[in-house]
């Protein structure tokens, strides 16, 4: 499984845009750096080339309906170019970056994509910077991405003898609950145990157990009569 593929995708998109010898000298910066204004006012100011691109963190623009899984679509790549008008010295106007840039992403085709990114029907906007001159170029990816969630096994139980029943987990790290009293086996049921040890049980008792895990489906839960 892998929920990060928008913040792969943006780092895939900055890899390639770096590629680009045009980009040398106008420094691009991923949203969600730590220090971002930090960052911006050290690129902007006057010490710094006066002109910057700043990778929004990338949204989604939908679940693709109709298709089996966690299938995203229209997921939106925006690039916010500001330049302090008074300092850059690079040659390359706000306008003149986005432009390229808007070249240079519509040839991009991300790895974890089916095909290329596609400019929005406003692919070029000013921006509205308080301090700064800026534009917003966006685009979007044609197709979706998958999530795949993977599902844990059920619960197999050991009940050779009702004084030690014990429950096991194909996978490593589940938490395995179970009840006796015909409720549910979820972790917020007051009810429910933890397995952590084997049990006893009675004869004719109704055992319910399922399997949870972070990154996980839960398991199909088990249900037996001991």
């Amino acid at each position: 499984m892998n929920e990060t593929f928008l913040s792969d995708l943006r780092d895939q998109v900055k890899a390639f845009t770096e590629a680009d010898p045009y980009f040398l000298d106008v420094e691009i910066i991923n949203e969600r750096l730590k220090d971002i204004e930090g960052k911006i006012e050290e690129k902007l100011g006057p010490l710094g080339t006066g002109i910057c691109i700043v990778l929004v963190t990338p949204g989604v623009g939908g679940v693709m309906a109709n298709v089996t899984g966690a299938n995203f679509r229209d997921c939106l790549l925006v690039a916010r170019i500001l330049e302090d008008v008074t300092l850059n010295e690079t040659g390359k106007a706000a306008l003149d970056v986005a432009i390229r840039l808007t070249a240079l992403w519509s040839q991009a085709r991300p790895d974890t994509f089916s095909s290329s990114l596609v400019p929005t029907e406003q692919v070029i906007t000013l921006g509205n910077d308080p301090k700064y001159l800026s534009y917003d170029v966006a685009f979007t990816t044609e197709s979706g991405t998958k999530i795949d969630i993977p599902r844990l096994s059920a619960p197999v139980v050991d009940a050779g003898s009702l004084a030690s029943v014990s429950l096991t987990c194909a996978t490593p790290g589940a938490a395995l609950f179970y009840t006796a009293d015909g409720t549910a086996p979820i972790p917020r049921n007051p009810s429910a145990a933890l397995f952590q040890a084997p049990f006893a049980a009675l004869s004719g008792q109704t055992l319910r157990a399922r399997a949870w895990l972070a990154g996980y489906l839960p398991s199909p839960e088990l249900r037996i009569t001991l």
